[in-house]
């Protein structure tokens, strides 16, 4: 859906100044255990991921629609990433993501995204 790959195209622009107007104000983000509330503190999690992989690129694979309504829209979907660190190691990795996304005037924006490693 349309909705998920202009997610990933904003996660890949690595400008928070476009992804801000995609997050819903009350958007929650977990990963690696911890929790991201507010605009502040969302804008550090994308920047500080940003900032540890330069050119890093972001996508995703295996996505499952749990619900796709006019008020909600749900997905599974398997997470990839790889990039360069500022001393030119190359990492890559993969893990588990729900991304849930509710229409605000019009647009949708994300509202919770939980990712997870690999068991």
């Amino acid at each position: 859906m349309e909705v998920l790959k202009k997610y990933m195209a904003l996660t890949n622009a690595h400008d928070f100044s476009k992804m801000a107007e995609f997050l819903h104000d009350d958007c929650v983000i977990n990963f690696a255990g911890k929790e991201w509330r507010g605009i502040e503190a969302l804008e550090r999690y994308y920047v500080d991921a940003w900032n540890m992989l330069k050119d890093e690129c972001y996508w995703e694979t295996n996505v499952s629609w749990l619900k796709a309504t006019e008020t909600m829209k749900v997905c599974l979907y398997q997470y990839h990433y790889e990039g360069h660190t500022d001393e030119g190691k190359f990492i890559s990795g993969t893990g588990k993501a729900t991304n849930i996304f509710v229409p605000v005037d019009g647009a949708w924006k994300l509202i919770h995204e939980h990712l997870s490693k690999w068991a």
